[in-house]
C-alpha cells in the first residue's frame, strides 16, 4: 500500500499512514480534522519521491548469462522467430 503524507493546516502536525486506494479516495472526498489540534483540516503533502533499483556487477552478469542461456535454447530447439531475428531473414548458416 502506498504511504500518504498530511499536514494540518492550523498546528503544522505531521501525520504519515498507508492507505488502500479505495481508503484514500474516501479520506480524499471528507475533510479530515486533525487529532492533535482538533481544530485544523489535514492536507495532502506532495513528497518528491526518487527510487532507484541499483543493482550489483554480479547480479547483472548473472541476469546476462541467464538470458543468453534462454536464447541459445531457443535457438538449438528450432525457434524460427528467435533464430531469424538473430540471423535475419537468411537461412542459418551455422544450422547443418
Amino acid at each position: 500500500m502506498p504511504k500518504y503524507s498530511f499536514i494540518c493546516e492550523e498546528c503544522l502536525n505531521q501525520t504519515e499512514c498507508f492507505l488502500s486506494l479505495k481508503d484514500y479516495f474516501e479520506i480524499k472526498s471528507k475533510e479530515i480534522k486533525c487529532e492533535k489540534c482538533l481544530v485544523g483540516v489535514l492536507l495532502q503533502q506532495i513528497i518528491s519521491v526518487n527510487s532507484s533499483v541499483e543493482k550489483t556487477q554480479d547480479q547483472i552478469i548473472m541476469e546476462s548469462k541467464e538470458e543468453v542461456r534462454k536464447t541459445v535454447d531457443k535457438i538449438r530447439s528450432g525457434d524460427r522467430r528467435v533464430i531469424d531475428d538473430i540471423y535475419g531473414d537468411k537461412l542459418n548458416p551455422y544450422k547443418k
